[in-house]
């Protein structure tokens, strides 16, 4: 058909076109070729007994090279006949006599065609067998239609151990590249038949030694010279997690294959084995780390005769992964007691705990922990590969975490739930960076496996530790979460115990400043009261008729007497409620803006600072406690005097709520300055007793009961506090005081 298509332009287009037919024939023999030789290989390469391996054989090579007929012989036990081992011929093919003469028959050096292969050890091809005279099995092959023969030897060691013949029904001429090429086929099947020769005379003395080795604790393999496998037993195949199918195949190559890929370092598991390679008499006891974290303890030595001859080498295998495991833990575990237990800056404590983790646990890792106001923040990192650690810090002081996110440590830590990440894949850093940058980063930081266990303590989640493995060969596993998760409860309860005694050291602070406020401000009136009673005392001697001098200063003493009085029942008041008791409210109907004006009124009085009164109303009457409700806008108003040190104007404003700051009828007070405010972080803890703002401690006396008296009656009231402050700008506190308390107002208290 290629011919006459190209007719067009005569016999130059014709002879191209046969060129290329030719061209296409001989490739398609090159295919046919690689494929029997491959298919041979594998063969060889998976058969476990030479009987399999004989029709396999067979069946490739007739099949893939289009022949009907194949047969295997040998050499019989004595050495002076070849019989016929096994055939196969092609489906639909019937030859009954040919393959039952076959099998029958035996032939002896240079009888019949394979008797002349095997005579002169080389291949032979006969284009027409009908027309050979040395051919016993001529009529059965007329009488079924064969005609082309070839065979090769099965060699081995320049010994001829058998014959494979083929047989086809056209007629072939003869192909030289074909012959080669099976020439080869016959010394890979030499070799194979006298592999398994070999096998069966060890196979008794291996049987002996099968029980023995079965009832070892190690896992031993015996390997001939040639990397043969001799002799294994099933710890062999446990230990290294492969098909016993596989090592009963008989050949190393493959089998060190398997294991080379669970070698973590595969470098120095290959100079290792090249050196013993090297070296066959040496003896070697090493360890072998694996990628899926097991440790495998190994013992190899020379098999030797007594005069010095070979016969291979023993390996033998142990799993010491617990038994290295349990030796690591006790080490990490006590390792990072000792840590914890080093310091009370809690701090540097983690840093270094994040530092102990690695490399046993991971290549890098984070501890974070959850703020007071929510936020969690990272406070150590570490990595083992010091060029990364700048890296670590930079995506440390980049990337926050939110909170409220699906982000995997905010999961962590708001459910209390570990997680363990085998394979970390791109579609999960995807789904938690906030941007390209983050993913490369993450990246380059390393990230092929995690684990994220929370830091709980008193029953309370106060963080989280992530551990990363970058290697792709290395997986976190169940025992790896184990571990991570003691560590982190001990991690966690080192946090603990160092915020506590924090915060006592915090509140031993504060009740000293406390009591030296307190003090400060209780000698102040007793001085006034002291004072104006010796002057009085004076004036009563000099001059008794001055009375109004006399007056003015029994009013300062009062004044005084009733700061005092206020100030001790501000701290009975504070007792009462550390002891869980609620206020005694005295409930009568005031109005607020009266009370405003004359506590403002006494204020100026005290103090140069302009206070500016606002209300929308002339009058607010409201069903309150009067002395509690002064004592309110008189804390008020010494903290925004007191706190807006650069002066700066004072307002105190009245009006009616809104319905969003109150659902009841209430007014809303309102004093706000312009003084040096208050810090963000401060501001969910500045209504806690005796807490004071981190900017004002060591720049304004105080003791830090004044906003917690506010808050307790304000709500004893039924109302609330509303802060609103910014730092350097000044602050405005607003009290919602709902016109009558509702019943249930001490209930939060």
């Amino acid at each position: 058909m290629l011919v006459a298509t190209y007719m067009i332009d005569g016999n130059q287009a014709t002879m191209a076109a046969a060129d290329l037919t030719e061209l296409e024939l001989q490739r398609s023999r090159v295919e046919r070729r690689l494929a029997a030789q491959y298919a041979v290989t594998r063969v060889l390469a998976e058969a476990g007994d030479l009987e399999v391996a004989t029709r396999a054989i067979l069946e490739a090579i007739c099949a893939t090279l289009n022949w009907e007929f194949g047969a295997l012989w040998t050499i019989d036990e004595r050495g002076d006949k070849l019989r016929c081992v096994d055939i196969w011929h092609a489906p639909g093919v019937d030859l009954p006599r040919f393959g039952a003469e076959t099998r029958e028959r035996s032939l002896a050096r240079a009888e019949g065609l394979p008797g002349r292969v095997w005579a002169s050890a080389e291949s032979l091809w006969v284009r027409d067998v009908l027309t050979e005279t040395n051919f016993p099995r001529a009529a059965a092959a007329k009488a079924e239609g064969l005609r082309t023969f070839f065979g090769f030897p099965v060699v081995s060691h320049e010994r001829t151990l058998g014959v494979i013949e083929f047989f086809s029904r056209e007629i072939r001429e003869p192909d030289e590249s074909l012959l080669h090429m099976l020439s080869a086929t016959g010394a890979q099947v030499g070799q194979f038949i006298e592999r398994k020769r070999a096998e069966d005379a060890l196979r008794f003395q291996n049987s002996v030694l099968e029980a023995q080795n079965e009832a070892s604790i190690d896992g031993i393999l015996i390997l001939s010279d040639d990397g043969e496998i001799l002799s294994f037993n099933q710890r062999f195949v446990d230990v290294w997690r492969l098909s016993r199918e596989a090592v009963e195949a008989g050949w190393n190559t493959p089998i060190l294959e398997v294991v080379r890929k669970q070698i973590a370092d595969t470098e120095g598991f290959d100079e290792r084995m090249a050196h013993l390679l090297a070296h066959p008499e040496e003896r070697r006891h090493d360890e072998i780390a694996l990628i899926d974290g097991r440790t495998i303890d190994r013992y190899t030595a020379p098999l030797r005769a007594a005069d010095g001859t070979s016969y291979g080498r023993a390996w033998f295998f142990r799993d010491v992964t617990e038994t290295k495991r349990a030796q690591e833990v006790q080490r990490l575990l006590i390792q990072a007691s000792s840590e914890l237990d080093a310091s009370l800056d809690f701090e540097t404590t983690l840093a270094n705990v994040a530092q102990l983790a690695l490399p046993y646990l991971a290549d890098w890792c984070a501890i974070a922990l959850r703020e007071e106001d929510g936020s969690i923040r990272r406070v150590a990192t570490a990595h083992v590969d010091p060029t990364k650690r700048e890296l670590l810090e930079t995506f440390r002081n980049r990337y926050t975490i939110d909170p409220s996110s699906h982000h995997p440590i905010a999961d962590v830590i708001r459910t209390g739930n570990s997680q363990l990440n085998p394979e970390v894949g791109d579609e999960r850093m995807q789904a938690v960076a906030p941007d390209p940058s983050h993913i490369d980063m993450v990246r380059e930081l390393g990230m092929a496996s995690s684990i994220i266990v929370p830091l709980r303590a008193r029953g309370k989640t106060i963080g989280a530790m992530s551990l990363m493995s970058g290697s792709n060969r290395r997986r976190h596993s169940e025992a790896d979460l184990r571990l991570a998760e003691d560590l982190a409860r001990r991690a966690a309860l080192a946090v603990d115990n160092a915020r506590l005694f924090q915060a006592a050291q915090e509140a031993v602070e504060l009740r000293d400043e406390f009591l030296a406020a307190a003090s400060h401000d209780l000698k102040g009136p007793l001085a006034t009261i002291k004072g104006l009673s010796q002057l009085l005392a004076r004036y009563m001697e000099r001059t008794p008729q001055d009375v109004k001098r006399i007056l003015d200063g029994l009013a300062t003493i009062d004044g005084a007497t009733n700061k005092m009085t206020s100030m001790i029942n501000q701290l009975l008041d504070v007792s009462r409620l550390e002891m869980g008791h609620p206020l005694d409210l005295d409930l009568r109907r005031v109005d607020l803006v009266t009370l405003v004006r004359r506590v403002v009124g006494e204020q100026q009085h005290i103090s140069d600072r302009a206070i500016t009164i606002e209300s929308e109303e002339e009058e607010l009457f409201g069903l309150w406690d009067p002395d509690r409700v002064e004592r309110v806008l008189s804390n008020l108003l010494s903290n925004a005097i007191k706190y807006s040190p650069d002066g700066g104007d004072i307002v105190v404003r009245m009006r009616h709520a809104t319905g969003d700051e109150s659902p009841v009828d209430a007014v809303a007070l309102e004093v706000q300055d312009f003084g040096i405010g208050i810090p963000r972080a401060d501001i969910p803890r500045i209504f806690e007793r005796f807490h004071r703002a981190t900017n004002v401690r060591d720049r304004v006396r105080g003791s830090g009961i004044g906003l917690a008296s506010v808050q307790q009656i304000v709500k004893q009231h039924g109302g609330r506090v509303i802060v609103e402050s910014l730092e350097g700008r000044g602050s405005r506190f607003t009290v919602i005081l709902p016109l009558e308390p509702p019943d249930d107002s001490t209930d939060d208290l």
